[in-house]
C-alpha cells in the first residue's frame, strides 16, 4: 500500500501537474501569436516551451493504461506516425473543425481523422524544420490559426489527463467518475481495483505499463526505423523515426525510459523511495531488483549514445544497442 502511494502521489501526479503547468506555457506562448508580426526570437520561445512540455509527458508513458488509455488521451495527444496528408488540408483549406473532434481509432480513419491533426506532433510539424525553429515569415496565417487551435486541445487533454488522476471526472463520466489515483490506492471491493494486487498487476502491465514503454521504445520508437532502414525503405524510415522534425527522438526514448525508472523508484529524480516498488522487490530478491535498475541505467544510456540526431544514424550499431537494451529492460520487467 505505501509503494502504491508513493507511485501515484509522488510520481504519476506530480508528472502531470509538470506537464499541465508546461502545456499551459506552450499555450499561452501560441494564443500570443499575430500573423503578420510574428518574430524569430518568438517562434524559437514557442518551440522550446514545445520540448519543455515534452519531457513530461514523455516521462508519463510508462502509465499510459487508465485515463489516458479509458479517455483516448494518448492519441489525442500524441499519434504517430505524422499524416502530413491531412495537415496539409487543413493548411490549405483553412478548416480546423476536424481538430476537435472524438478519436477514431479504426485503422481505416481518414487522413483529417481528429487525432492525425492535432497533439503534440502536428505542433511539432507547423513550428520545427530540421531540428530548429521555422522562421517567422515561414508561417501562413492558416498555420497561425491552426497552431492555435492544436495548442488550446492540447491544454484541453492535458487538464482532462491531470484532472482524471487527482480529482476524477464527475459522476456523469463512467470510466473515471471519481479520482482514479484515489482508486488505485484505495483498491476497495467496489473499485476497479479491488486489491493491491490489482493494482501493481497494471504497473506492470503489458498494454500500458512499466513493460509496455519498454517494448514501444526498442521494438517500434527505435525499431520501426531500423528495420525499414534495412529493408531498403530509407525514406519510409525517416519518417516512422517519432519527433524527427525537432530532432528531438533521443530526448523522448530516454524520456520514456525515465517514466520506467520513476514508477519503478518511486521518485522523479533517480534516487530510490524507501516507499517504492523497488524496495519491494528488494526486500524479497534483491538480485532481480539489481538487474531491473541496471537494465534501466543500459537502456537509457544507450538511447542516449545514438549519435544525434537519430533521423540521420538509423543504421547506426548504437541504434541496434539501444534496441537490444529495451528488449532487456522488457524482459527483466
Amino acid at each position: 500500500d505505501p509503494a502504491i502511494a508513493t507511485y501515484v502521489d509522488d510520481v504519476v501526479l506530480p508528472t502531470y501537474a509538470m506537464m499541465l503547468e508546461k502545456i499551459t506555457t506552450f499555450n499561452t506562448l501560441v494564443q500570443a501569436m499575430q500573423y503578420g508580426s510574428l518574430s524569430n526570437n518568438q517562434i524559437a520561445d514557442i518551440c522550446e516551451a514545445w520540448r519543455a512540455a515534452r519531457i513530461p509527458w514523455e516521462e508519463s508513458e510508462a502509465f499510459l493504461y487508465g485515463p489516458a488509455a479509458l479517455k483516448k488521451l494518448d492519441p489525442s495527444l500524441d499519434s504517430w506516425p505524422l499524416d502530413k496528408d491531412g495537415i496539409q488540408q487543413v493548411l490549405e483549406k483553412g478548416d480546423f473543425s476536424h481538430v476537435d473532434d472524438e478519436v477514431d481509432d479504426d485503422d481505416n480513419a481518414p487522413t483529417n481523422a481528429a487525432q492525425n491533426v492535432r497533439g503534440f506532433h502536428t505542433a511539432e510539424y507547423l513550428l520545427f524544420a530540421d531540428g530548429s525553429a521555422k522562421a517567422a515569415d515561414a508561417f501562413t496565417e492558416n498555420a497561425v490559426l491552426f497552431l492555435k487551435v492544436v495548442a488550446r486541445h492540447m491544454l484541453k487533454d492535458t487538464k482532462e489527463l491531470y484532472t482524471a488522476w487527482k480529482d476524477g471526472l464527475g459522476s456523469s463520466d463512467a470510466d473515471v467518475p471519481t479520482a482514479y489515483g484515489e482508486m488505485m490506492k484505495r483498491h476497495s471491493s467496489t473499485d476497479l481495483y479491488k486489491t493491491a494486487a490489482a493494482a501493481i498487476a497494471d504497473i506492470f502491465n503489458t498494454e500500458g505499463g512499466m513493460p509496455a514503454i519498454a517494448n514501444e521504445v526498442g521494438e517500434a520508437k527505435i525499431g520501426d526505423p531500423v528495420n525499414e532502414w534495412n529493408a531498403g525503405n530509407k525514406e519510409e524510415a525517416v519518417l516512422k523515426v517519432e519527433s524527427w522534425y525537432s530532432w528531438h527522438s533521443r530526448e523522448d526514448y530516454r524520456n520514456n525510459i525515465y517514466s520506467i525508472r520513476n514508477a519503478y523508484y518511486g521518485t522523479l529524480d533517480g534516487t530510490v523511495a524507501d516507499n517504492s516498488i523497488s524496495k519491494i522487490i528488494e526486500g524479497s530478491n534483491s538480485t532481480l531488483n539489481n538487474n531491473v535498475k541496471q537494465a534501466i541505467n543500459k537502456a537509457a544510456t544507450a538511447i542516449w549514445g545514438i549519435p544525434q540526431p537519430f533521423r540521420n544514424n538509423i543504421n547506426s550499431s548504437e541504434a541496434e544497442e539501444a534496441m537490444e537494451a529495451c528488449s532487456d529492460l522488457e524482459t527483466v520487467l
